[in-house]
């Protein structure tokens, strides 16, 4: 296979880059460093397809569009969820202060029972002497 030359103007940057990148291959020239790098650029273009279309660049804006989109909706309907929750909660609070506590209805001890003795009986019973 016959070889082509071509000549090609570079940028100083990208001579700059050209020549660190022979340097790290330890490769003779520039020349071998490009075309090293033609290869390896072509080699892979062959194996995978490594740069998307503007087709597949517009249908993925798109589809992250309707994706942020989505997720701003359901931020919203999340702040708002907890807006509602948080004011259900104040307004429970609030009715709870307004509320007055149900009074308790002890039931009526029956005093009889537990007392055997009127008073003035206990008084006499302690007034008396034990020899009765």
């Amino acid at each position: 296979m016959a070889e082509k030359q071509i000549n090609i103007s570079l940028p100083d940057s990208l001579y700059q880059a050209l020549n660190t990148y022979q340097k790290q291959q330890n490769l003779d020239s520039p020349s071998q460093a490009a075309i090293e790098i033609l290869l390896h650029f072509f080699l892979l273009e062959s194996k995978t397809q490594p740069y998307a279309t503007k087709e597949q660049l517009k249908n993925l804006e798109n589809k992250f569009n309707r994706l942020s989109n989505q997720v701003s909706q359901l931020n919203k309907s999340y702040s708002q969820l907890i807006l509602s929750q948080k004011n259900q909660l104040l307004s429970l609070s609030e009715s709870e202060k307004k509320v007055q506590p149900e009074s308790i209805n002890f039931p009526d001890p029956n005093w009889d029972d537990e007392i055997e003795d009127e008073p003035d009986e206990i008084l006499y019973d302690f007034l008396l002497p034990d020899d009765k």
